[in-house]
C-alpha cells in the first residue's frame, strides 16, 4: 500500500535542519527532498520541479491549496518521482486492500489526485472506483460538476413562446376585468342618474 518512508534517520533528520536553521518540532522545512518526519508538523517536499507542502498524517496542501485548486496547472508525477521524496507505491493488488482497509494515506493521496494538485500516472479505473466505493467518493471531475451546459436554439424559442403565451393570456385576462369594472362603473352611473 502507499506509505512514507524515511530516507533519513531522526538524528541525521535534526542534523540537517540545524544546519538550516530550522530545527524544532511544527518548523517548516525550506527545502529539500526530506521524505516523510512524523516528528515535523509540516514537511516540503519537491515534485516535478515544483515545492509542495505537505501536513502530517493528511497529505493536503495547506496554503498553496486554494491556488493549485482553483488554477488549470496540474502536477503530473511519475511513480519514481514519488520514490525521490520518499513515497513507495506496490502494486495494484496492495493498494486495492489499502483502499478495503481505509489507508489514510493512501485516501489522502487520493484526494490530492481528485483536487488536481497531484495526478499519480498509471491509475487504473477499478482501482479508482474501489477507492471510491470504500470511501463513498464522487468520481466526477471538478471541471465536469463546474461546467455548464449552453441553451440550444430549441429550448430558447420553447422559452420565448412560453413567455409569449403566458403574457398573452394574462393580457386577455386584464383586459376582460378592465371591461368589467368600466361597465360595472357605467352601469351604476346610470342606475344612479335615474333614481
Amino acid at each position: 500500500m502507499a506509505r512514507w518512508v524515511k530516507k533519513r534517520s531522526l538524528a541525521q533528520q535534526e542534523q540537517l535542519c540545524r544546519a538550516r536553521g530550522t530545527m524544532g518540532t511544527g518548523e517548516t522545512l525550506k527545502e529539500g527532498r526530506t521524505g516523510w518526519q512524523n516528528e515535523l508538523e509540516v514537511t516540503k517536499v519537491l515534485l516535478a520541479g515544483r515545492t509542495v507542502e505537505v501536513k502530517e498524517k493528511d497529505l493536503a496542501l495547506s496554503e498553496t491549496e486554494a491556488t493549485f485548486h482553483n488554477t488549470r496547472d496540474e502536477l503530473h508525477v511519475t511513480r519514481e518521482e514519488l520514490r525521490s521524496v520518499g513515497i513507495t507505491l506496490h502494486d495494484t493488488e496492495d493498494l486495492l486492500s489499502a483502499a478495503k482497509t481505509k489507508s489514510t494515506t493512501w485516501y489522502s493521496l487520493l484526494r490530492l489526485e481528485r483536487r488536481k494538485v497531484v495526478r499519480l500516472r498509471g491509475h487504473q479505473p477499478r482501482l479508482r472506483d474501489a477507492v471510491a466505493a470504500a470511501y463513498n467518493l464522487d468520481t466526477t471531475s471538478r471541471d465536469q460538476r463546474c461546467r455548464r451546459k449552453s441553451p440550444s436554439l430549441p429550448s430558447i424559442l420553447a422559452w420565448t413562446m412560453t413567455q409569449i403565451q403566458n403574457f398573452t393570456s394574462h393580457l386577455i385576462l386584464y383586459q376582460i376585468m378592465v371591461m368589467f369594472i368600466v361597465y360595472s362603473l357605467n352601469w351604476s352611473s346610470t342606475t344612479f342618474y335615474y333614481l
